[in-house]
């Protein structure tokens, strides 16, 4: 559970913990279940800071990074699910952060695990497919991907 590994690496109580989830499951915001999870376990609901929007790991990296531009925070201690830990600290990475990782144990069975696992390989093909390839030297900008490119000729008609 990804919010045990939060209540665990929480930093101490004078540092923010931001809470990144706009998906709902039964009615219920990602964000605001981890927040009522927290508040229950003795962390301040004045530390912690929600963004309530994204609904993919790009846009939570996005989104934070847009909460906390004007705050000068650039190292993060990221807890997700250990499966998904590696796209996204990459995520944020790209953003502009510096990350440290906090991964969550998950206890999935066999099948679920190569599941997850396979899910992970298919969205860091598809980001990339989005993203083009990679600059060839530093500095220099990224060509728009496959998926942009195509959308783009589409807008345009």
């Amino acid at each position: 559970m990804r919010q045990a590994g939060a209540a665990k690496g929480a930093p101490p109580a004078s540092l923010p913990i931001v809470l990144s989830g706009g998906r709902a499951w039964d009615g219920a915001r990602e964000a605001d279940v981890m927040a009522s999870w927290l508040v229950a376990r003795g962390v301040s609901r004045e530390a912690l800071i929600l963004e309530r929007d994204s609904l993919t790991t790009r846009q939570n990296a996005r989104k934070v990074a847009a909460m906390l531009a004007g705050r000068d925070w650039r190292t993060v201690g990221l807890v997700t699910s250990d499966f998904h830990m590696r796209r996204a600290a990459r995520l944020f990475r790209r953003e502009g952060f510096q990350v440290i990782p906090l991964p969550a144990p998950s206890r999935l069975g066999f099948l679920s695990e190569q599941r997850m696992i396979l899910r992970e390989l298919g969205a860091a093909v598809l980001e990339r497919i989005a993203d083009g390839p990679l600059p060839r030297r530093s500095g220099q900008p990224r060509r728009p991907g496959l998926v942009r490119r195509a959308l783009s000729r589409f807008e345009s008609r």
